[in-house]
């Protein structure tokens, strides 16, 4: 009885330590990226560029500017209202509350991915590994982090994950449809061009109440997703009514968003090819592989329904990947959005492959193991290059690094109300100075603006008629006086200073010069 007791002690230890890996891994997984923010408590370095435009939006709404009308780029409102979000959750530490932010962004993404994969695999620790096989990549496209994309990540699983309930279960569930079209929303009003989800789903949805003639069915899909997706829209447009900001948000959000994304075949092509490297560099393309084998060898064991819904994840896969790069610019972070997708068909795969296998539990659980540890390989450098930098950069650029003198300096020898500008480098100089443009262009977005002359024209007409105390503006940009053009406003900030300015001779040789406007001397 004694020895029966203590076997069943040891199978319910081992049995414990099993069920306590998946956790761990996913739980491993959560503070790697954590940790790779570059706004974490322990980080050495500055915002990135896209991070210190977007904490502006939240301090600037913080202190009552008005998105679009006092600040200008092409993202959605809800990203600049998150932003908000997180400097009120900082309490004074912009960069401690965006990472909060972020924390319950990654770790709502991380449920869902979970969630998604139990679904499909009923297997804890097929889905935990799978999740870490992603880590590197994971780490290399959230890029230290404070994208919009990042923040779309878990509307877009979480929107996954119910069109999977909705296709396979219940066609009908109002909750499930009434969220989803919330998710779309949300994301929608985060970026426009990250909806290829709820374009693939609903498209086809509709299509198969059509083939079966399911009319109320169809009627249905679609008044529960408008709805969702209303809520959404009358909010913001209720918010931008009072804001008075509705037409320069339609304008920045919709109609530049769409410039600004466009480019030639040619672009697309290459930048198409430097994702595919870039999935290749990560074995992502090795971990979709059974996935792929599994969808040509087609096993007619597996339920039909399961079957279409695995090339239907096909054809999103491929339709979001077109939405990665119709930019033409090879941005990783554009990638975030391709992650449920991929990770829900690497598990699939996985599963299968397992199973072709005939292995048994133990057998198995080695296996998985053994095949965990091709994310060393994987992971190992973009662990290197962005959790050990973020958190062991040195010299520490957060106390010793020429923005923060600027900043300090502009702060120390100008008010609260005095105006600055920035040209063409992060708006960490705003933020760590606590002081704002003197024209919505605080951040000029990558556009020509040769073509731009609107935009050109109000531009310059702020630089005369409210002219900043001090502009600050690369030293190599300044020196290439003749060949300068206004391609990026280069000319026409340059001419400013020349016929206003003075640099600041402590800060004539650096890197970024500054110079004060000669009437506040």
């Amino acid at each position: 009885m004694d020895f029966k007791n203590m076997q069943m002690k040891e199978k319910y230890k081992i049995n414990r330590f099993i069920n306590f890996i998946p956790v761990s891994l996913v739980i491993l997984n959560f503070i790697t990226v954590i940790f790779s923010f570059r706004t974490n408590p322990f980080s050495r370095l500055l915002n990135g560029h896209d991070s210190s435009m977007f904490i502006y939006f939240g301090r600037g709404i913080s202190d009552g500017l008005i998105p679009y009308n006092d600040m200008f780029d092409h993202k959605g409102i809800l990203l600049f209202i998150f932003q908000y979000v997180g400097i009120l959750l900082g309490f004074g530490d912009h960069s401690l509350g965006i990472w909060i932010l972020e924390c319950v962004f990654y770790a709502l993404s991380l449920i869902f991915f979970y969630k998604l994969l139990m679904y499909f695999t009923k297997d804890r620790l097929v889905s935990s590994i799978t999740i870490v096989l992603f880590t590197g990549i994971i780490l290399s496209s959230f890029d230290f982090g404070n994208y919009s994309e990042e923040f779309a990540l878990p509307f877009i699983t979480i929107a996954l994950y119910l069109f999977v309930r909705i296709w396979l279960e219940n066609p009908t569930n109002s909750w499930y449809l009434f969220f989803t079209g919330i998710c779309g929303g949300i994301t929608f009003f985060i970026r426009p061009n990250m909806i290829a989800l709820w374009i693939v789903f609903c498209l086809l949805l509709g299509i198969k109440s059509l083939l079966k003639k399911d009319y109320l069915v169809l009627h249905k899909q679609i008044l529960y997703v408008f709805i969702g997706g209303m809520v959404i829209c009358l909010l913001v447009l209720g918010y931008s009514i009072i804001n008075g900001n509705l037409k320069q948000m339609i304008y920045q959000t919709f109609i530049l968003n769409v410039q600004y994304s466009s480019s030639s075949f040619s672009e697309k092509l290459l930048t198409a090819k430097s994702f595919f490297q870039f999935m290749t560099d990560y074995g992502v393309v090795a971990f979709i592989l059974p996935f792929l084998i599994l969808l040509v060898v087609n096993p007619s064991k597996i339920p039909k329904k399961i079957r279409v819904f695995h090339v239907i994840l096909l054809i999103y896969l491929v339709f979001n990947f077109f939405t990665v790069v119709m930019s033409g610019r090879f941005y990783t972070h554009y990638f975030i959005t391709m992650f449920p997708g991929l990770i829900l068909a690497t598990g699939i795969g996985l599963k299968w492959l397992l199973s072709q296998l005939g292995l048994t539990h133990n057998k198995k659980i080695v296996c998985i193991l053994l095949f965990s540890l091709l994310t060393i390989s994987y992971s190992g450098k973009a662990f290197t290059d962005f959790v050990k930098q973020t958190n062991n950069r040195m010299p520490n650029e957060k106390i010793n690094s020429l923005v923060v003198q600027e900043a300090a300096y502009i702060k120390k020898n100008s008010t609260k109300s005095d105006k600055i500008y920035v040209h063409n480098i992060s708006a960490s100089v705003y933020n760590i100075s606590g002081r704002y443009s003197n024209s919505k262009f605080f951040k000029l977005p990558s556009l020509d603006y040769l073509k731009f002359h609107k935009l050109k024209e109000e531009f310059t007409t702020k630089l005369y008629e409210n002219p900043p105390k001090f502009i600050v503006v690369g030293r190599e940009t300044y020196l290439n006086k003749p060949n300068l053009t206004d391609l990026k406003l280069d000319k026409t900030v340059v001419n400013a200073i020349d016929e206003n300015y003075q640099v600041i001779p402590e800060y004539e040789q650096t890197d970024y010069m500054i110079f004060q406007l000669k009437s506040t001397l």
